[in-house]
C-alpha cells in the first residue's frame, strides 16, 4: 500500500506544487492542443447543460505522455488521455472513479486511478497476486448535450504519484503533481518517546470501511491498518489527529480521522464519496507499549478498538483481548 500517502494541506491528496504552465503540446490538435482541429472553434461553443454519457478505454495505442493527463475539447465532446502505473497487473486495473459534471460551474471532474479487481479465486484458496508493476495508456471520452464544459479538472492517482491538471478551452491553466513516497502524518512535534511516524494511504472500498482497524504490536513499533470514509475526494483527506504516548502507563492512544483540506481561494468540492485505506506505523525510541487504543472518526461514524499484550516482543495480537465498539 504505497500508492498514495497522506497529503496534509491538499485536496484529498491533491497536489501542493501547483503552478501555471504553458500547454505542453501546443497545436497538437488545433488551437493550443485543445481544439478539435476539424474547423470547430471551441472557444465559441455553447456551454453544455448535462453530461450524456462517457466511456473509458484502456491499453490504447499511444506514445509516452510527458505531461499526463491531457484534455481535448470538441464541439460536444471532451477527451481525457494519459498513462497510469499500477501493480500488481493480476490483481489491479485502472478505472474512472469520478466522472462528474457540475452544470452550474460548467466544470467536468475526472479521476482515474488503480483499483482492486474482483477476486475470482475459489473460496477455499487464497488470492495470488503477482509482484509486478504495470502501465496503461487510457482515453476517457465524455459526451455532452450540444455543448462542452468551460473547465475540465483531470486527476490521475498512480502507484507513486498523484497528478492533477485543470484545463479551460484555451489550454492548460494549472498543472501539479505530488510524489507519494513520503508521508505527512499531521503530528508535529512528535510526543516524547516516539521516534517516527509514517502514514500511507491507498484508495479503499466501502467493504473495507466496514471492518475495524487491526493493531500489530512489535518490540519497537506499532502498525495499525484500517479504512475510513472521508467524503469528497477533492476536499477531504485522512490524518492522525491525536497521538498520545504515556510511557509510565505503557499506553498509546491514536485517533485517525477525515479532515477538511486547507485550500487556497475558492474551490468547489466534488460530490463523490471516497474511502481511504491506511497503514499507520509508529516507531519508538526505546520499546513499544503493551497497550494500544485506536479511534477512527470518519464520515460514517466513530469506532474504537483497544489491544493489550502481556509481551510486546511477541508481536502477535490476541483477538480475545480486543475491545471493539462503534457507531
Amino acid at each position: 500500500m504505497n500508492r498514495r500517502t497522506l497529503l496534509a494541506g491538499v485536496a484529498g491528496g491533491l497536489a501542493i506544487t501547483a503552478g501555471c504552465v504553458e500547454d505542453p503540446d501546443p497545436g497538437r490538435n488545433g488551437a493550443d492542443g485543445n481544439a478539435s482541429g476539424n474547423g470547430v472553434d471551441v472557444a465559441d461553443a455553447p456551454i453544455a447543460g448535462e453530461l450524456v454519457d462517457w466511456d473509458l478505454r484502456l491499453d490504447i495505442d499511444a506514445a509516452e505522455f510527458e505531461d499526463s493527463p491531457q484534455v481535448e475539447f470538441d464541439h460536444d465532446t471532451v477527451s481525457v488521455t494519459g498513462r497510469i502505473t499500477y501493480g500488481s497487473s493480476t490483481c489491479k486495473t485502472v478505472e474512472a472513479t469520478t466522472v462528474d459534471y457540475d452544470a452550474d460551474a460548467a466544470r467536468l471532474d475526472v479521476v482515474c486511478e488503480d483499483v482492486e479487481t474482483e477476486d475470482d479465486s475459489p473460496d477455499d484458496e487464497p488470492r495470488i497476486c503477482t509482484d509486478d508493476i504495470a502501465s496503461t495508456a487510457y482515453e476517457l471520452t465524455a459526451d455532452f448535450d450540444d455543448g462542452i464544459p468551460e473547465t475540465v479538472r483531470a486527476v490521475e492517482d498512480t502507484l507513486d504519484e498523484r497528478r492533477e491538471a485543470t484545463f479551460d478551452r484555451d489550454g492548460v491553466t494549472d498543472r501539479s503533481s505530488e510524489d507519494t513516497d513520503d508521508a505527512d502524518h499531521g503530528i508535529d512535534p512528535l510526543p516524547e518517546g516516539i521516534a517516527d511516524v509514517t502514514l500511507d494511504l491507498d484508495r479503499g472500498n466501502f467493504d473495507d470501511a466496514e471492518e475495524p482497524p487491526t493493531v500489530d504490536i512489535r518490540p519497537y513499533d506499532v502498525t495499525i491498518e484500517g479504512a475510513i470514509g472521508v467524503g469528497s475526494s477533492s476536499c477531504k483527506t485522512t490524518e492522525v489527529t491525536e497521538l498520545e504516548f504515556d510511557q509510565q502507563e505503557d499506553e498509546l492512544d491514536v485517533t485517525v480521522a477525515d479532515v477538511e483540506v486547507d485550500l487556497d481561494g475558492e474551490y468547489e468540492c466534488t460530490a463523490d464519496e471516497s474511502v481511504d485505506a491506511y497503514v499507520l506505523r509508529v516507531e519508538f525510541e526505546e520499546s513499544a507499549p503493551s497497550s494500544v487504543s485506536v479511534t477512527e472518526d470518519g464520515k460514517h461514524g466513530t469506532r474504537s478498538v483497544g489491544v493489550a499484550e502481556d509481551s510486546a516482543s511477541e508481536g502477535d495480537v490476541d483477538e480475545d483481548d480486543e475491545d471493539e465498539s462503534g457507531s
